[in-house]
């Protein structure tokens, strides 16, 4: 937890001191986005993977003029399951249905005219609810888990206009133990996706 706080502290830190030296503030401030993505658990026994639905809000902070020219900025993502992993536990399958919630610095990169690549990391607030299903009993309850974790990020987009574009990409993050799963290690719960997003 310590490590997550000092993690969380500097990059606050980092991302006020670009704020105080350079804001980019040219055609546009905001952006927003939609999509859905594939999620699971990418070192534990899941049988089938589930579907999210993904809101991403973002604002580009400073412009980086030296070495690898782009644009640091900073983004909130909101995804929820709509359709739940399904897993195997010990003695029985179980369905897991996620709510994330996650803080990102972000850096922008031009590779052309219409294609770019946006490497992600920041912090997660994620919380998973599991059902037992095929048996009976106070085992079967459904259990909540909350975690707060690391998370990183590499998207790639398609520039289609001025206003808009679509980015697709992956999203791993770092959970700490769920009881649910005969794996020993710590659950890396993993997103791959697409988004459509609008500039403001």
């Amino acid at each position: 937890m310590k490590k997550i706080l000092s993690f969380l502290i500097t990059n606050l830190i980092l991302l006020t001191s670009l704020m105080a030296s350079e804001f980019v503030i040219e055609e546009y401030d905001f952006y927003a986005g939609i999509g859905a993505s594939i999620e699971t658990f990418t070192n534990h026994d899941i049988k089938t993977p589930g579907m999210a639905l993904v809101l991403t809000a973002g604002v580009p902070i400073y412009k980086n003029t030296s070495f690898l020219e782009g644009v640091v900025g900073g983004e909130i993502e909101f995804s929820k399951s709509i359709v739940p992993m399904v897993g195997t536990g010990y003695l029985y399958e179980y369905e897991a249905d996620y709510t994330n919630i996650g803080l990102y610095a972000t850096y922008t990169y031009l590779l052309s005219d219409s294609f770019f690549i946006k490497p992600r990391f920041g912090v997660v607030y994620s919380s998973g609810d599991y059902k037992a299903n095929g048996c009976s009993g106070f085992s079967c309850n459904i259990n909540n888990q909350v975690d707060t974790g690391p998370t990183i990020s590499l998207l790639g987009g398609y520039i289609l206009n001025d206003s808009a574009d679509i980015v697709f990409g992956f999203n791993n993050i770092e959970l700490s133990q769920n009881s649910n799963s005969s794996s020993s290690s710590s659950p890396r719960y993993f997103q791959v996706g697409i988004s459509l997003f609008y500039h403001f």
